[in-house]
């Protein structure tokens, strides 16, 4: 039994990450942050597509897709 080739690569992003990427079958229009009851947006919340998580923090977001 050999150990070679097996695993996963691992990489870093600094905590970056692009949300759209996760869904491959969806076209996203719009992510948006939220609040943790997704009830509120902050006033001046954008549309975005890269998404910066910090380590042991929650962090929500209004997503709309579309399937393609």
């Amino acid at each position: 039994f050999s150990s070679r080739g097996i695993g996963l690569p691992c990489s870093t992003t600094q905590g970056k990450m692009s949300v759209l990427k996760l869904f491959n079958k969806f076209a996203g229009e719009s992510l948006v942050p939220s609040s943790l009851s997704l009830m509120h947006s902050p006033p001046d919340a954008q549309n975005m597509s890269e998404v910066s998580l910090s380590p042991m923090e929650i962090s929500t977001f209004r997503i709309r897709l579309r399937w393609t």
